[in-house]
C-alpha cells in the first residue's frame, strides 16, 4: 500500500480524472439537479496476470500464463463514478493494482522468467442508454481507455538479465453494459467492450460482471469479476508484448 500511495503519478491522474468528472457533475448538476441521477463505487481488486514479454537478449517471446488465482494474487483497487440525466452521461473508471508473475520456459540456459508489473487504468466514456425501464437497462459506452505500466523483467540461470520498460497507451473503445434487477435488493450486471484499433494498443478487450445487494437505499454492496486483454505491438526495446488482468472485485456503491 506505500508503493500506491508513493506513486505521485497515479495520484496525479486520479485528481485530475475526479476532477474533470466533478466538474462535469457540478455545471450540469446545478442547472437541473433534480434530473441527474449519479454513482460512486469503491472496490478491491484482487487480480493476477499473464503477460508475453521479450526478456534482455532473448531473440523470441515468452508467454507466462495466468496463474493459480489462490496461489499467486495482488491487490488494487478501482474506482468508479458516473452521472446520468434521462439517456445520456458520463461515466468515469480508475484502477491500480501491482502484480507479479513467474515461469519456467523451455528455453536453453534459462531457469525462471520472473515480471513485475505496476498498471493503471483510466477509462472516460460517454453513457448512451438503448433500452431503460425498472426491469432492465442496456448501455452503450464509447469512449477513452488510457493504461500505463512499468514493467521488470528478470531472467534467472546461466542467462541472467534484468530488463525495465514502461508503457502509455490511450485507446478508443466501444462498450456495451447490461443490468437486470432481480428484485428490488438484487441486481445483475453484465460488461464487455472492444477497443485499440491499431490507434495505440493493438487491440484491447474487457469483460465484466457483478452482482449488486442493497442495503439501504442510497448503499449497496457488490462482488463481481472483471477481465481485461491488451495486445500491444511488438517494439523490442518495450519489452512487454501483451497483457491481461483477471481479478474479483468486492466493494460498495452509493446511489443518489
Amino acid at each position: 500500500m506505500l508503493r500506491i500511495i508513493e506513486s505521485t503519478r497515479f495520484v496525479r491522474i486520479l485528481r485530475h480524472a475526479f476532477l474533470t468528472l466533478a466538474f462535469f457533475v457540478a455545471v450540469e448538476g446545478f442547472s437541473q439537479e433534480e434530473d441527474w441521477e449519479y454513482e460512486i463505487s469503491a472496490s478491491l481488486w484482487t487480480g493476477n496476470t499473464g503477460v508475453e514479454v521479450l526478456p534482455l537478449d532473448f531473440s523470441r517471446a515468452v508467454d507466462i500464463d495466468l496463474p493459480d488465482f489462490l496461489d499467486n494474487y495482488q491487490l488494487g483497487f478501482l474506482l468508479r463514478g458516473e452521472a446520468v440525466k434521462e439517456r445520456f452521461g458520463v461515466l468515469l473508471d480508475v484502477g491500480y493494482i501491482q502484480l507479479s508473475a513467474s515461469d519456467e520456459p523451455e528455453v536453453p540456459n534459462v531457469d525462471r522468467v520472473s515480471v513485475d508489473v505496476n498498471s493503471t487504468l483510466v477509462t472516460l466514456s460517454g453513457i448512451f442508454r438503448i433500452h431503460g425501464s425498472d426491469k432492465f437497462r442496456l448501455d452503450a459506452l464509447p469512449g477513452i481507455q488510457y493504461y500505463h505500466s512499468d514493467s521488470e523483467i528478470a531472467v534467472q540461470g546461466s542467462m541472467s538479465g534484468t530488463a525495465s520498460s514502461n508503457r502509455s497507451n490511450w485507446d478508443p473503445i466501444l462498450g456495451l453494459r447490461a443490468k437486470y434487477v432481480v428484485f428490488s435488493k438484487l441486481d445483475l450486471g453484465l460488461f464487455g467492450s472492444i477497443g485499440g484499433f491499431g490507434a495505440s494498443s493493438q487491440s484491447t478487450t474487457q469483460f465484466g460482471a457483478t452482482a449488486g445487494y442493497r442495503l439501504l437505499e442510497l448503499f449497496s454492496v457488490h462482488l463481481g469479476y472483471r477481465l481485461i486483454d491488451w495486445d500491444f505491438d511488438e517494439v523490442e526495446e518495450r519489452r512487454l508484448i501483451s497483457q491481461n488482468i483477471s481479478g474479483v472485485l468486492v466493494g460498495f456503491k452509493l446511489s443518489f
